[in-house]
């Protein structure tokens, strides 16, 4: 989530910095050894073309060196109804996102290096939906299963997830609590 972020690279010359691709920095010299450099603000998205050349003194220029490719993510992600959600990087301009459902969304947490968005319709012994993407921006729906969840017409209306301790817990009516560690597949929980 971090729009600035600092890169590493080792020089065996003193020299200019010369940047390509879809990344820079003001920092413009490299010293002989470790440089740090700090990338000019970023969008969210994927930056895979990213290189970097040092030219010395004498005006011999380094092998490009390319950057492995890296991912911003949003800092923020909203839901709501209708399927709505949004993401943002600084909480104040937002991108709405296409989701593929209409369900009412009512929970997101980020964990197990994913966003998962849980719908306020249910979950029970026949399974149910959540939504889930790697980068906030692009979302798939995924059938999960509960086998521990009612079977008696009694099912969970999720309110929120979190996910914390390699857990992702989401909360419901009367005092439900499912769990999962994958985020597929669902376990009851007594409150």
């Amino acid at each position: 989530t971090d729009s600035t972020p600092n890169y590493t690279f080792s020089s065996t010359e003193a020299g200019t910095i010369t940047y390509g691709g879809s990344c820079s920095s003001s920092t413009t010299s490299a010293s002989s050894g470790n440089n740090t450099i700090t990338f000019t603000s970023l969008s969210d998205g994927t930056y895979s073309d990213c290189t970097i050349i040092v030219k010395d003194s004498a005006g011999n220029s380094s092998n490009t060196l390319a950057i492995t490719s890296f991912e911003v993510l949003p800092s923020y992600v909203a839901v709501g109804s209708s399927g709505k959600i949004l993401t943002s990087s600084d909480g104040t301009s937002w991108t709405s996102r296409t989701s593929d459902t209409t369900s009412n969304l009512t929970g997101i947490t980020y964990g197990n290096n994913k966003f998962l968005a849980i719908a306020s319709s249910t979950i029970d012994s026949n399974g149910g939906t959540v939504l889930t993407s790697s980068n906030g921006t692009s979302w798939t729906s995924s059938s999960v299963t509960c086998s521990s969840c009612p079977s008696d017409n009694s099912s969970i209306y999720l309110n929120d997830v979190s996910y914390g301790n390699s857990t992702y817990v989401a909360v419901g009516n009367t005092g439900r609590i499912v769990t999962s560690s994958d985020g597929t597949t669902w376990d009851n929980k007594s409150s």
